[in-house]
C-alpha cells in the first residue's frame, strides 16, 4: 500500500515540479491489486497527468521526461 501511495504521490509532484506533458517513469515495481502480485522493471508513460500505458522495461522513446524509480 506504501509503495501505491508513494507513486501516487511522485506522479502528481513530477508533473508539478518538471511541467512535462510526457513523463515516462522506469525501473518501477508494480503491485496488481487484484491479484497482489508485484511486477518488476516495469516502464509507466504518463501524459497529461494520467496513465496513458505500462509496459515492461524496453527501450526508453524520445519526447518524455526520464524518471528512473530505482526499483521502487
Amino acid at each position: 500500500m506504501r509503495k501505491v501511495l508513494l507513486f501516487a504521490v511522485l506522479l502528481t509532484l513530477s508533473s508539478i515540479i518538471f511541467g512535462q506533458n510526457k513523463i515516462l517513469l522506469y525501473n518501477a515495481n508494480l503491485i496488481d491489486g487484484i491479484a497482489s502480485v508485484e511486477k518488476r522493471n516495469m516502464m509507466i508513460f504518463v501524459s497529461n497527468g494520467k496513465i496513458e500505458s505500462v509496459k515492461k522495461d524496453g527501450l526508453k522513446p524520445k519526447g518524455y521526461k526520464l524518471i528512473d524509480l530505482g526499483g521502487m
